[in-house]
C-alpha cells in the first residue's frame, strides 16, 4: 500500500514489486526491479528512503528515514534500517538492527541478529575509502553484542 505524507508520494520506478500488505509512506524512492516483501513497512514520514535498483527489503522488515539502501542489497526479513546508509552489494540478516547513523561499507554483510547503532563502532578504527566511504562487517557474537571488523 502506498501512503502520502504532507503531500509526498512513494515514487515506484519500473518493474518494482511492493506487496500488497507492505506499506510505503511519504518520501520514498523504490528503485527499478526493487522489492518490498510482506508486512514490510518502508518510512518515509521522517526523512527520505531510497531503495536502490535491484534490492531486496524483505518480508516485515522495516526502513525509517531518512535512509539509503544502496542497488543490489539484500536487508532480510525483520530486519530494522534506522536512519542508517547500506552502501551497494550489502546483505543485512535477517534480525539485524542497524541504528541511526549506522554505516554498512560496499559489499559488507550484517549476518542474522541485532547489531548495535554506530555509536557502538565509534572506538573502532576505520578504514575510510577513495570517496571517504568506510567499510566494515558486523558480526553477532551473542544478541546483545556486535563485533566489526574493518574491511580492505
Amino acid at each position: 500500500r502506498l501512503v502520502t505524507f504532507k503531500g509526498k508520494h512513494p515514487n515506484v520506478r519500473d518493474n518494482a514489486f511492493i506487496a500488497p500488505s507492505a506499506v510505503v509512506i511519504g518520501d520514498v524512492t523504490v528503485g527499478r526491479k526493487s522489492t518490498v516483501g510482506y508486512n514490510a513497512i518502508v518510512r518515509g514520514d521522517l526523512g527520505h528512503v531510497e531503495i536502490g535498483e535491484s534490492s531486496t527489503v524483505n518480508d516485515k522488515a522495516v526502513v525509517i528515514g531518512p535512509s539509503f539502501i544502496g542497488k543490489w542489497s539484500t536487508v532480510d526479513p525483520m530486519a530494522t534500517i534506522d536512519q542508517a546508509v547500506v552502501h551497494p552489494c550489502s546483505f543485512i540478516g535477517a534480525g539485524t538492527i542497524l541504528g541511526r547513523g549506522s554505516v554498512v561499507g560496499a559489499a559488507a554483510g550484517s549476518p542474522a541478529g541485532r547489531a548495535k547503532s554506530s555509536d557502538a563502532c565509534s572506538d573502532h578504527k576505520t578504514s575510510p575509502l577513495a570517496d571517504g566511504s568506510v567499510v566494515f562487517r558486523i558480526f553477532v557474537l551473542s544478541p546483545t553484542s556486535a563485533r566489526v571488523v574493518l574491511s580492505g
